[in-house]
């Protein structure tokens, strides 16, 4: 649904999904996340990194698509 020229389509975000989705998402478990599938501080500050960028891009879309807030 997105325009020809939305630069939200170059955007790398489905490896967000596991900051987002996965770790609230595992039925029955107290903690979803074992430990050694925990991110290092690196990996999440990469994808703070990656979701500031995303909303920055996404933002400027909308708004050149008229969906100023």
């Amino acid at each position: 649904m997105l325009p020809d020229a939305s630069e939200s389509r170059n955007l790398a975000v489905a490896g967000l999904t596991v900051y987002a989705v996965d770790q609230r998402c595992v039925a029955g478990t107290s903690n979803p996340m074992a430990l050694s599938e925990r991110p290092t501080w690196d990996e999440a500050d990469e994808a703070i990194d990656e979701a500031e960028l995303a909303l920055t891009v996404i933002r400027a879309d909308l708004d050149a698509a008229g969906w100023s807030p």
